[in-house]
């Protein structure tokens, strides 16, 4: 690109140093290096590099197919007409998301109704996939009806945990598949998600299982609950933690929050400045 030829003469407009134009062998990727990680997922950057080596194939984990299955008479879709005591489903759409945020195969089976078949139905229809996750009808109340369905075609494993919020949580084996029952209320379901299932469907992909985590001062004082651990929604602002005191049944209390701090079951005040870790939603 530097050099003429003319009449028998070569020409040089710049000079060469050596090696000029060379690139050694292993100065790209050295022998012995690893080019991905475990668990890395492939963007066309990752697939460039091992086309570069020579791959056409290589092995990868297989998506967990995930069954999302809602509950309740008062549940109507998004899109439809809201009748007098109805409310529209959260969950299905929110959970289904995250699912596929990480990496799975989220499949909607849509709302079972509070009656027996209904649920049953939907959750034999659940066990040709890889995870089932039920949200709402875990508490126990005369038309909560997962438990005792999840125990006539399985095994239950857990059944309540002394968390807040999300007590009301069933976890249990259908065929070998693993389901979850879930609180209805959204933050209930969406931090149990978070703390519960994501670990899961991490750990079949291959993924970190780790939580992604900050450390921030509280931006004011907090009292728990003694006796019961709590999962408190903060939002990160001015490089504090600002809780989000808010029911579990707000949406704003989740979407407004950047994630959520642990209190654990001895302590009933955490202190304004208090440095604290927060539990980073998103994956």
């Amino acid at each position: 690109e530097e050099v003429d030829r003319e009449n028998g003469w070569v020409f040089i407009y710049k000079p060469v140093y050596p090696d000029y134009g060379v690139m050694k062998a292993g100065a790209d990727i050295p022998k012995g290096k690893p080019l991905l990680k475990k668990g890395t997922k492939l963007g066309f950057k990752e697939t460039a590099l091992l086309s570069a080596v020579g791959f056409e194939k290589i092995k990868v984990s297989v998506k967990p197919r995930v069954a999302v299955i809602s509950t309740g008479n008062e549940i109507v879709l998004p899109g439809k007409g809201l009748k007098y005591g109805q409310i529209y489903d959260i969950n299905g759409r929110a959970v289904s998301d995250a699912i596929r945020e990480l990496g799975g195969e989220a499949y909607f089976l849509g709302i079972a109704r509070d009656d027996r078949e209904s649920l049953k139905e939907k959750i034999l229809e659940g066990v040709k996939y890889d995870i089932i996750i039920i949200s709402g009808g875990a508490s126990g109340g005369i038309r909560d009806l997962t438990a005792s369905i999840i125990e006539e075609l399985g095994e239950i494993k857990v059944h309540g945990i002394a968390i807040q919020p999300g007590k009301p949580t069933i976890i249990g084996l259908i065929d070998g598949k693993p389901i979850f029952g879930l609180p209805g209320y959204p933050t209930s379901c969406l931090t149990n998600f978070t703390l519960l299932v994501a670990p899961l469907i991490k750990k079949l992909l291959g993924l970190d299982q780790e939580y992604r985590k900050v450390r921030k001062k509280l931006a004011y004082k907090v009292f728990s609950v003694k006796g019961r651990r709590q999962f408190l929604p903060v939002r990160i602002e001015n490089d504090k933690a600002v809780p989000i005191l808010k029911g579990s049944g707000a949406v704003t209390s989740f979407i407004d929050a950047d994630g959520f701090i642990e209190v654990p079951e001895n302590v009933e005040i955490l202190e304004e400045g208090e440095e604290v870790e927060v539990i980073l939603f998103g994956f």
